[in-house]
């Protein structure tokens, strides 16, 4: 049996990233959404005693969970590249495909990409 084609292995690791990967954008998006409001509209009161590290836009809750759910997001592309196209699983650009298949801009990830 002949080695599959090249156009062939790229179309089977775009599907795996479509089917398995391009749902955790979403989360992503939400999440640094929600770190950016808790910023913007986190409005504090006078003797407000309650924890003010869920309004950091880069320690707080949201945020951590943004760099958790990215963290999966790079090693979901790595784990379809590993299996469908195993040469480029070690390429700077793994961690941004599905990404760039939502359409989303890049710059809304950039805390992700690291």
């Amino acid at each position: 049996m002949p080695p599959p084609s090249d156009e062939a292995v790229k179309a089977a690791f775009r599907r795996c990233v479509e089917t398995q990967c391009v749902p955790l954008v979403g989360q992503v998006a939400t999440l640094n959404s929600a770190a950016q409001a808790s910023v913007r509209y986190g409005l504090r009161r006078a003797r407000d005693n309650s924890n003010t590290a869920d309004l950091d836009p880069v320690k707080g809750a949201p945020a951590k969970r943004a760099q958790e759910v990215g963290a999966d997001l790079r090693e979901c592309e790595k784990e379809c590249a590993n299996v469908h196209w195993p040469e480029v699983a070690f390429k700077p650009w793994i961690g941004s495909v599905a990404i760039d298949m939502c359409g989303m801009p890049a710059a809304h990830f950039q805390a992700q990409k690291r």
